[in-house]
C-alpha cells in the first residue's frame, strides 16, 4: 500500500514500512539537517551521494535540501502550511507527532502545548479529505506517558477526534526491548477507517528470543561472502546453533556481552546488556538523572599478532604502556563490569526530603555514588546521551614484544601521555588529591593508540580500574534498528549532534516493519 510520512525525521517510519514492502509516496518534516538526513538516505542515488561528499561539510545540508534530489516525490517543510487537497492519495498517514509537550522529562502540557497539539492539525487535515480520499490507516507513534497525561483526558480526546474523522481505535504500548538492546517504551496507535480497513493490527508479541537462534552480527567479512559460518555472532538470551566439530577457525559461535551503563552523575556501575531509551539530547553531556542515557564500556582489544620471541606480557594496575610502534599493536587487558548508575547514599536517603523541597542548597554529588546495574539492560536513549556509561574493567596493559617495564610512582597530578617510537615509553599516574576533606577516587589515564587516550577510576568495590564513554551516533542508530549502510549516509551531511538528536526522535525500525507487516488494504476493482 501507499503511505505518506509526516514528522518524517530522518525516515524511521518510512524504513520499517518500506522493509514491510509498502511505498511512500510523500514527506513532511520541519528541521532542515532532518530533511538532509532523508533525503541522502532514502531519496538519492549513489552518484548523487558521492557528489555531496565532495562538497565542504557546511555547504552539504543546503545541497541536499534541494527540490532536484526527491526526484519528484511530494515534500512539504510546514504541516501547518500545507492544504488537504494538496497531499497525494495514500492509503496510510504515519506520524509520530511531537512529544516535547507530553513526556515525563517536559513540562507535560500536554495537547495544551503547542507543539503536541499538532496532532490536531493532522486530524485537520483527514477532515477536510471526502471519505473516498481518507487514508485506511492513521499510524500514530509517540510516549508512553500519552496515555496518562493531563489525568488521561489528553487520550481521551485523541480517541474522540479519531472517532469523530471514522476511524476506530487499537493501541499498545511495545518496548523497543523486544527487538534491539534498547529499553524505549512507546505507545502505537493504529486508526481504523470504518467500512474500509482490514484486520486487527493488536496485540504483538514481543520478540522475546527464547527457544531460536538469533544472529546478531559477523565480525568476518570475506569478498564472496557477506555472512560466513566464521564469526557469527549470537545473542545470549536465544538458544546455540548446530555445534559441529571443527575446532577453531573461528567456527565455534560467538555470544555478545552485557555492554552498556548508566551515564550520569555518580552513578556507579553495573552492566545493562540493553541501552535505556535515546533522547534528542544525548550530545549535552553527563546529567544528574539516573538511567536516562546509556554509555559504552571501552572495549580494547588484546593484540592478535603471532607470538614474539618472550611472548606477550600483562602489565599491572598501575603500570605504565609499552612503547608505540607503527608495527605492534597496543591494548589494555578488560574485563566488562556494567552499566552504570546513581544511588543514594545513607545520607542523601536522609536530606532527601529537605533537598527536594529546597531548604538545602548543595550539590547532589555530595550524596549520590556510583554502582554497577545487575538488570541487564541500558537506560532510555535520549536526546542527550549522556547517563549511559559502559564500564570495563582494566586488567592491566599487553606488550606484544613481551618486554618489562619499570613501575610509576603515584604522583598529585596526572600528566599527558604520548607515544614514543623507542624507549621513553608513556607514563601512567595515579590522581589522588582530595577534596573538602575526603579522599577521592584515584584515577588514571590509559593510552589505547597515539591519538586515543581513556581516564579510568579505580572502584574498590570491584579491585580494578573501570574506563567509560559514550555511546557514538553510529552506536546510538544501531539501538534504534538502523544498518550502518543508512547511517554512514546520514553522516555524510549532520554533524554528531544532529545525528544524537536524530536517533533520540526517531522511532525503532524493526518495532515499525513488526506493525506494518500486518498491515494491508484490499484493491479495489
Amino acid at each position: 500500500m501507499k503511505f505518506i510520512d509526516f514528522f518524517s525525521g530522518v525516515g524511521g517510519f518510512r524504513r520499517g514500512m518500506e522493509l514491510a514492502g509498502h511505498e511512500c509516496v510523500g514527506f513532511c518534516e520541519f528541521d532542515k539537517f532532518a530533511v538532509a538526513g532523508y533525503t541522502v538516505m532514502h531519496l538519492m542515488t549513489e552518484q548523487e551521494r558521492e557528489y555531496i561528499s565532495t562538497l565542504p561539510k557546511n555547504k552539504r545540508v543546503a545541497e541536499a535540501g534541494k527540490e532536484e534530489y526527491r526526484h519528484g516525490e511530494w515534500y512539504a517543510n510546514d504541516i501547518r502550511r500545507i492544504f488537504a487537497e494538496d497531499i497525494p492519495k495514500a492509503d496510510c498517514w504515519c506520524f509520530g507527532f511531537p512529544c516535547q509537550d507530553i513526556s515525563v522529562a517536559g513540562k507535560q502540557l500536554g495537547f495544551n502545548g503547542t507543539r503536541s497539539s499538532l496532532f490536531f492539525r493532522v486530524i485537520r487535515l483527514v477532515q477536510d479529505l471526502e471519505e473516498k480520499d481518507r487514508p485506511t490507516y492513521l499510524f500514530i507513534e509517540n510516549v508512553k506517558n500519552l496515555l496518562s497525561v493531563n489525568g488521561g483526558t489528553d487520550f481521551l480526546k485523541l480517541l474522540i477526534a479519531l472517532d469523530e474523522s471514522g476511524y476506530d481505535a487499537e493501541w499498545q504500548v511495545i518496548n523497543s526491548a523486544d527487538y534491539v538492546p534498547q529499553n524505549r517504551e512507546r505507545v502505537f496507535i493504529v486508526g481504523h477507517l470504518r467500512g474500509r480497513s482490514g484486520e486487527q493490527i493488536f496485540p504483538i508479541e514481543g520478540a522475546d528470543g527464547e527457544n531460536h537462534i538469533q544472529q546478531i552480527g559477523n565480525f568476518v567479512e570475506l569478498e564472496r561472502r557477506s555472512n560466513p559460518s566464521a564469526g557469527r555472532i549470537y545473542a545470549p538470551e536465544g538458544i546455540a546453533p548446530c555445534l559441529n566439530a571443527k575446532g577453531g577457525g573461528r567456527q565455534e559461535p560467538y555470544i555478545a556481552l552485557p555492554a552498556f551503563c548508566d551515564l550520569s552523575y555518580g552513578a556507579g556501575l553495573q552492566l545493562h546488556d540493553k541501552a535505556f531509551c535515546l533522547q534528542a539530547r544525548y550530545n549535552k553531556g553527563v546529567c544528574n538523572r539516573k538511567e536516562e542515557t546509556s554509555g559504552v564500556c571501552v572495549p580494547v582489544l588484546t593484540p592478535d599478532r603471532e607470538k614474539r620471541q618472550n611472548g606477550r606480557r600483562f602489565k599491572d594496575n598501575g603500570e605504565p604502556m609499552f612503547t608505540l610502534t607503527g608495527q605492534d599493536r597496543h591494548g589494555i587487558g578488560i574485563e566488562i563490569a556494567g552499566i552504570l548508575r546513581n544511588v543514594r547514599t545513607e545520607y542523601g536517603k536522609k536530606i532527601r526530603k529537605d533537598y527536594e523541597s529546597g531548604k538545602l542548597d548543595i550539590s547532589r554529588h555530595d550524596f549520590l555514588v556510583s554502582e554497577i546495574r545487575k538488570d541487564g539492560i541500558t537506560n532510555t536513549l535520549s536526546t542527550v546521551q549522556k547517563d549511559n556509561l559502559l564500564a570495563t574493567k582494566i586488567v592491566g596493559c599487553i606488550d606484544p614484544q613481551g618486554r618489562k617495564k619499570k613501575k610509576v610512582a603515584p604522583k598529585d597530578m596526572i600528566p599527558t601521555l604520548r607515544g614514543q617510537s623507542h624507549g621513553n615509553e608513556p607514563r601512567v599516574r595515579i590522581k589522588v588529591k582530595a577534596e573538602n576533606g575526603q579522599d577521592i577516587k584515584q584515577g588514571i589515564f590509559v593510552q589505547l593508540s597515539e591519538n586515543f587516550t581513556v581516564y579510568a577510576v579505580w572502584y574498590e568495590k570491584y579491585q580494578c580500574y573501570i574506563a567509560i564513554r559514550k555511546l557514538t551516533p553510529r552506536e546510538c542508530f544501531r539501538l534504534q534498528g538502523w544498518s550502518d549502510e543508512y547511517f554512514d549516509r546520514a553522516e555524510l551531511v549532520n554533524s554528531d549532534s544532529q545525528l544524537y538528536k536524530q536517533a533520540g526522535n526517531g522511532v525503532t525500525v524493526p518495532v515499525i516493519y513488526e506493525i506494518a507487516k500486518r498491515m494491508m488494504v484490499e484493491k479495489q476493482e
